[in-house]
């Protein structure tokens, strides 16, 4: 598994509709929001953790606003 990149967000509302080209992890480690994958809501709290695939469109917000930490990896072993 190779990393690419890593962060922390601000606390944040809203993302825009987007998708990468390899994996992403994603932690939410503050507050509570949801995440849209495709056309599915998933509601989301403190150590929610998602695994997205590659060109999967995604979406995430909270009405109070939330912090997640998120990892970039070119192939995820499941």
């Amino acid at each position: 598994m190779s990393f690419l990149i890593c962060g922390k967000s601000n606390l944040y509302c809203e993302t825009l509709y987007h998708s990468h080209s390899d994996w992403e992890i994603v932690c939410n480690i503050e507050g509570k929001g949801y995440a849209i994958l495709v056309d599915k809501k998933i509601e989301t709290t403190d150590r929610t953790v998602l695994c997205i695939p590659p060109n999967f469109k995604h979406w995430s917000g909270s009405d109070d606003g939330i912090r997640d930490m998120w990892l970039w990896c070119t192939d995820f072993p499941m």
